[in-house]
């Protein structure tokens, strides 16, 4: 749908919303891939190890599923609109990366401290 004829700032509210579809698959597409592997994980380690140590089971399932999670949605939230631009560099996105890993899992660790 066209913007109204006295709408002067189309091209502002394009740049600055125009990604929010794609950030909103991105994270939508990483989580569900994240959970699902995390889950997968959990309940293979608790056949190999006949259902005992949780904390391991808890902490290397969420280890490897926050780090697909994050993976899955930098890749998914650089590809490139219909004119060309990116939204993040790859120096971007690798401090994006190394910063929210790094950040679910001291939160995972902290809650998990405190229980």
């Amino acid at each position: 749908m066209p913007s109204a004829p006295f709408w002067n700032d189309q091209a502002a509210f394009t740049q600055i919303l125009g990604a929010t579809p794609r950030l909103l698959l991105a994270s939508f597409t990483a989580y569900l891939a994240g959970e699902f592997s995390n889950s997968y994980i959990m309940a293979k380690m608790k056949v190999a190890t006949d259902g005992k140590y949780l904390w391991m089971r808890s902490i290397g399932s969420t280890l490897i599923g926050e780090l697909l999670d994050s993976a899955i949605f930098m890749v998914k939230r650089k590809r490139r609109p219909a004119n060309g631009r990116g939204l993040y560099s790859a120096a971007g996105n690798a401090a994006y990366g190394h910063v929210n890993f790094a950040f679910v899992i001291g939160h995972f660790a902290a809650e998990h401290a405190v229980i």
